[in-house]
């Protein structure tokens, strides 16, 4: 047997170079491999990036209302697919309200606040080329009495039977 005495940090001198050799290793990886994470995730998501932002700036009005590109046939895609149905189903809607909030909801004719807005068109088109501006008012004469002894369905029946004739004769 040879029995030798050594110091304790000197036996433990390479396990201690080894230990380190791991951990600076260890973390030198982990950079590396978080590195490479946020560049393929940037590239990845750089799609669903450019779709965010194009929809922001859209809500802020900085963009026309309008569909997106679909560019891709992944998830995004479907995201992006998805955001113009929706974007579809709200044009309609605007449109539907806007008609609703310009016209009789029994008739179908323009009203007061419509009138009011073409008319105001009108008189700055006859200010800026010199014309005139013509209004014709309408009133149905004998019409309550309509209403007081035949009741309001009947009113609304006649109502409607003189704004299809007022149409069929003027655009």
């Amino acid at each position: 047997f040879v029995v030798a005495r050594l110091p304790t940090a000197e036996a433990f001198a390479p396990v201690e170079r080894l230990q380190r050799f791991i951990v600076t290793n260890t973390v030198g990886m982990m950079l590396v491999f978080v590195a490479v994470l946020v560049f393929a995730l940037r590239y990845l998501l750089r799609p669903l990036r450019h779709t965010a932002l194009h929809a922001d700036r859209m809500t802020q009005g900085e963009l026309p209302l309008e569909p997106l590109p679909v560019i891709r046939d992944d998830e995004v895609g479907h995201v992006v697919v998805a955001f113009n149905r929706v974007l579809a189903k709200l044009m309609e809607s605007r449109s539907d309200l806007e008609h609703m909030a310009h016209h009789d909801k029994l008739t179908g004719l323009p009203n007061r606040q419509l009138l009011a807005d073409r008319m105001t068109r009108a008189f700055a088109r006859a200010q800026r080329a010199p014309a005139q501006v013509a209004v014709l008012f309408l009133d149905l004469d004998g019409f309550k009495p309509v209403n007081d002894r035949l009741g309001h369905e009947a009113g609304d029946l006649v109502l409607r039977e003189v704004a299809r004739r007022l149409l069929a004769a003027v655009r």
